[in-house]
């Protein structure tokens, strides 16, 4: 049986809505004070206090791996720039501050939203994954521009309001991707073995185990 705890989440919506929701706290206020390259699908991005730019240490330190095979958020409290070998990326919001930060309705993403409107967005899809810059609701720049079709992302467009309700999940007849495409395939195996263990399951009891892992996800 698959337990919750087993799935790996760093890219599930469900993770990266608490993940933003405490960037904001770390992040508003404080400043983008550099971004380099110094490791191949790696990018390190720096931020501090405004005024503080100058110094190597940071405050606060998003480290992105972005393999092809894995991609992840991970946040060390220290980094050392190697003196060669890096390239600066995204220098148009360098001193500019973080102001919001936005995770998108059931969407693997979310932007950090600076002064003179520009937006960072992470977008986490797995192996398609990438950090976007945008100017207003313009694509200016890729991480990897070899997803050309990043190119037409809009920022207005990447909510998915989506009907959860009861009536729709029988309307489905019970379909869990029409109305929960961000479970995933574990989050999905997880829910089908526990409706399999009961004896001729209803619609009311299928929902009641979707609802059940819902609050644990949440």
């Amino acid at each position: 049986m698959v337990r919750l705890t087993d799935i790996t989440m760093q890219t599930n919506y469900y993770f990266l809505r608490q993940l933003s929701k405490r960037l904001e706290e770390e992040l508003v206020g404080l400043v983008f004070a550099e971004c380099f390259s110094q490791e191949k699908d790696e990018l390190v991005l720096g931020f501090c206090t405004d005024g503080k730019q100058w110094r190597k240490k940071r405050d606060f330190y998003i480290k992105a791996v972005l393999h092809p095979d894995f991609a992840c958020l991970n946040f060390p409290d220290d980094f050392r720039r190697a003196g060669r070998n890096s390239v600066d990326l995204f220098k148009e919001i360098n001193g500019l501050r973080v102001e919001r930060v936005q995770q998108f309705l059931n969407e693997r993403a979310f932007a950090l939203y600076f002064e003179n409107n520009f937006t960072l967005l992470f977008k986490m899809y797995g192996n398609r994954s990438n950090i976007v810059l945008f100017e207003g609701d313009e694509v200016l720049d890729l991480f990897h521009n070899k997803l050309v079709v990043d190119n037409n992302l809009s920022l207005q467009t990447l909510d998915r309001p989506i009907d959860q309700s009861f009536e729709a999940f029988v309307a489905a007849n019970g379909q869990l991707n029409a109305l929960f495409p961000t479970f995933g395939k574990e989050i999905v195996k997880l829910i089908q073995g526990k409706v399999k263990a009961l004896e001729q399951p209803t619609l009311e009891q299928q929902w009641a185990i979707v609802q059940e892992i819902l609050k644990e996800l949440e």
